[in-house]
């Protein structure tokens, strides 16, 4: 099969073209806007193609005879735009989609994707949804929960004061997912072509209080190590800081988020079953990336 990935050096899609790589029954095509990049990290033995997704004509010519795509919008933290970027990425993607009548297409969602509100930059993931759904294409929207990636983010608080500064109550509980769990999903999907219409996938997984979480890294790192609720206010000033480098904008997005974990809106579509196991604990996360 012709597969096609988008964001191939991203978190997920890296892991999904190292999977995929040594492969030989599919042919891989990764859409990079810097190809140079992708031929640095995954040598000649893969096609790379020049393709600025958010560029229409660029994303048609690149999608040409694919069997499969697998499709991720980056997040953009800086925009003053996130929400209208994401509207205008899904009816591109449903577009390349139309013009090349790709059969089957793997879209990174997130689990809240079924909500049309009040799940911050998740809101934008419904969005690119609904516009795949209209397309004549199969597709699986592959909705992972929360990252546990998410929490590197704050080594260095971690270290220097022995926090996790979130606009979350500690007591606040959600999913979570490794980003190699993600991929192996994706790439199940990607090889097969025994599947067909719309599917909605949910990658369940540990269902943990941020406290939980705050005490697996306190035993890794041998150190008392707790959740420091910031108010909504507190954290948009926190996270618009230079070194970090959100627009305002997405830190009003990134605190509806986190408050929708509160008032338990940003939840799972649906209950988990034996299809939605997983492979990396927190625990196993933690013991290998701390």
């Amino acid at each position: 099969m012709k597969v096609g990935i988008t964001t191939p050096r991203g978190n997920v899609g890296s892991k999904i073209v190292r999977r995929l790589i040594s492969d030989s029954e599919h042919d891989l095509v990764l859409l990079d806007h810097r190809p140079e990049k992708s031929y640095e990290t995954y040598g000649d033995t893969v096609k790379v193609t020049n393709c600025d997704i958010t560029d229409l004509d660029q994303l048609i010519e690149s999608t040409v005879d694919l069997d499969v795509l697998y499709m991720v919008v980056p997040p953009s933290n800086s925009s003053d735009t996130y929400l209208q970027d994401f509207i205008e990425q899904g009816k591109k993607f449903r577009d390349a989609v139309i013009a090349n009548a790709i059969p089957r297409v793997v879209f990174q969602s997130s689990y809240g994707g079924h909500l049309p509100y009040g799940t911050g930059p998740i809101v934008g993931l419904f969005h690119v949804e609904q516009e795949l759904n209209r397309t004549a294409a199969s597709v699986v929207h592959l909705r992972a929960c929360y990252f546990m990636e998410n929490f590197l983010w704050f080594k260095n608080p971690i270290d220097e004061k022995g926090i996790i500064p979130l606009p979350v109550k500690a007591e606040s509980k959600t999913i979570y997912n490794s980003t190699d769990d993600i991929a192996d999903r994706a790439v199940s999907w990607l090889t097969s072509d025994k599947w067909s219409g719309k599917i909605i996938d949910e990658i369940h997984g540990e269902n943990l209080s941020f406290l939980e979480v705050a005490k697996i890294i306190s035993r890794k790192v041998g150190k008392d190590v707790s959740v420091f609720e910031l108010t909504d206010e507190q954290s948009i000033e926190a996270y618009t800081q230079p070194h970090i480098g959100f627009s305002k904008h997405y830190a009003k997005l990134f605190n509806e988020l986190h408050r929708g974990i509160d008032n338990d809106l940003l939840v799972a579509e649906f209950n988990g079953n034996e299809l939605s196991g997983v492979n990396v604990g927190f625990e196993a996360f933690v013991e290998t990336a701390f």
